[in-house]
């Protein structure tokens, strides 16, 4: 007949218990780390999907714009070799492709501020557009001077230029503010993957020790 197994000391089934429940507590704390690398995955991809590409359209914005100026300054002055045709061309091609950055950036999830600012840019490009416009028809007619038409002009392109460079500013402030918060959020959690180990070597060697000098007294 098989002898059966002698029981378990005390001292083994208290290491026994003390070793699960220390176990379990280190992988909770390290699922609770595991959750904070997901917050940090997720704080660079907002940089990446959201700043950037917001930066990105409106630096594509930005040099329209400068283009936009440039070309209705040839088109009143007469610089250059492009018929007046070609340069209609041109500037209605810009203001399409300033339409169409609008709709991508309106499409973005924006802040407060960034949004009130793109606004005011909104109506600044517009204002500045159509008299734009105007002056390059104008200037056809005799007795324009282009060197007026340009001066009329230039305040509007200013403020709606002056908008965009707010605009752009911030949201390059946001973008850092975004990415500094993700690498606090990084050095927390490796800050609290050392302190769990830490925590469960010391709480280990604790429960060792008092279960062996109960077992010695």
């Amino acid at each position: 007949m098989t002898r059966p197994a002698p029981p378990w000391p005390p001292y083994l089934r208290r290491i026994t218990v003390a070793l699960a429940v220390l176990t379990g507590v280190t992988w909770m704390l390290a699922l609770f780390a595991l959750t904070q690398f997901g917050r940090v995955q997720e704080k660079f991809r907002d940089i990446q999907e959201q700043t950037l590409t917001t930066t990105q359209v409106l630096g594509q914005i930005a040099h329209d714009l400068s283009a936009f100026r440039i070309a209705e300054g040839r088109a009143i002055i007469g610089i250059g070799s492009e018929s007046p045709l070609q340069i209609q061309a041109e500037l209605v091609e810009l203001e399409g492709r300033i339409r169409a950055n609008v709709r991508v950036f309106q499409s973005l999830d924006n802040s407060d501020e960034e949004m009130r600012l793109f606004m005011k840019f909104l109506a600044d490009w517009y204002s500045y557009s159509r008299m734009a416009t105007d002056s390059v028809a104008g200037a056809r007619l005799p007795g324009k001077s282009g060197v007026a038409l340009l001066t009329a002009t230039k305040p509007l392109f200013g403020d709606a230029d002056t908008t965009l460079a707010q605009l752009i500013r911030i949201n390059m402030e946001e973008g850092r503010t975004t990415r500094e918060d993700a690498e606090q959020i990084y050095r927390n959690s490796i800050a609290l993957i050392f302190a769990t180990v830490a925590a469960a070597t010391v709480l280990i060697l604790g429960m060792l020790l008092r279960i062996v000098w109960h077992e010695s007294r």
